[in-house]
């Protein structure tokens, strides 16, 4: 056969009918092992495959699920595009992963894209402040994880305790004797009622009332160079506030700048001051000596997302409960 072969060619070849076919390859229904050997033989023979596009307008489901990041380089995002792949695909789904640098046009571009392109899910590492009026009248399924749309759109979501952990990271500083503390804040994550500042915040509060900074925090844009400015801001404060002995990050991207700068200044770590990052990624684990982090549970928070969805696209209009994964401390050699 020089055409592509169809399920009717199948049929033809096999001696069985076309509906016996389509019930092998949907893995529905019943039949006997051997036709389904005898099928099957003949699909890995000519290379079958299905028309995706025929089956999509017959069922109203693409099987397609699109993903967006704000950076596929930050590891803690490329850990939920992997579980998040792994498991859709194990469901039967092709996940798109689209890269959005934090750019609001693109991300409003995407959007626009995933409608147009009939996607039946979208899951959004993004606050969705800015969200285009084709999805709005799309209905189409939405989940955001790691981050809870603003606005008055009602979309559910899978978050961290970000608040809890922000404390118990300053709790543990305080724990191994830091009284002198500043936390160094993504950019995103510096709003005076974004829950990680105030984790931080009531830490301090609660256990050294009346001995801190007058400035506790600075807000640091990630990017590429996120470790660079922390280095640099770092080795400032040390030299202002000669009595700085802790340091919350934000990120373990900017906790690795941090210590460099502790390292630069000829202060040793923990002795003279102790840092804890966020995230668990490659940055705590390899840098010398190892920081002390937040375990952010990126498995459980992908697979929580990815079901949330997939029980919205079974069940248009159902209402969804939030999710709130717990974080754990993961002690290391930089806080002693």
């Amino acid at each position: 056969m020089n055409k592509k072969i169809s399920i009717r060619d199948i049929a033809a070849l096999a001696g069985v009918s076309v509906s016996s076919v389509s019930r092998i390859l949907n893995k529905t229904g019943r039949y006997s092992k051997e036709t389904e050997q005898k099928v099957l033989k003949i699909v890995e023979e000519y290379g079958y495959t299905a028309n995706m596009s025929a089956k999509s307008l017959r069922s109203a489901k693409t099987r397609t699920i699109s993903l967006m990041v704000p950076d596929i380089t930050n590891e803690f995002f490329s850990r939920i595009a992997y579980y998040c792949e792994t498991f859709l695909h194990e469901k039967g789904y092709t996940l798109f992963i689209c890269n959005t640098n934090n750019h609001p046009e693109k991300e409003e571009t995407y959007l626009n894209d995933f409608v147009s392109k009939n996607v039946d899910g979208i899951i959004a590492i993004s606050y969705l402040t800015n969200i285009p009026k084709s999805l709005e009248n799309s209905r189409l399924p939405v989940v955001t994880l790691d981050r809870i749309a603003k606005g008055t759109h009602r979309i559910p979501y899978v978050i961290n305790d970000e608040y809890q952990a922000a404390f118990d990271a300053t709790e543990l500083l305080i724990r191994r004797g830091c009284r002198h503390i500043v936390a160094l804040i993504p950019l995103e994550n510096c709003n005076p009622d974004h829950p990680r500042l105030l984790g931080f915040l009531a830490a301090r509060k609660e256990h050294l009332p009346g001995n801190s900074f007058h400035e506790p925090y600075f807000p640091i844009e990630l990017s590429d160079h996120s470790n660079d400015d922390s280095e640099r801001l770092v080795l400032e404060l040390l030299e202002s506030r000669k009595n700085l002995d802790g340091i919350f990050c934000g990120s373990d991207r900017i906790a690795l700048g941090a210590s460099r700068a502790v390292a630069q200044s000829g202060r040793r770590m923990p002795d003279d001051i102790k840092i804890i990052g966020f995230d668990n990624s490659l940055y705590s684990r390899l840098a010398v000596p190892p920081i002390s982090t937040i375990g952010r549970n990126s498995r459980t928070l992908s697979i929580k997302a990815c079901e949330m969805l997939l029980e919205l696209i079974d069940h248009p209009g159902k209402i969804i409960c939030p999710q709130m994964i717990p974080t754990r401390v993961i002690e290391r050699d930089s806080t002693g």
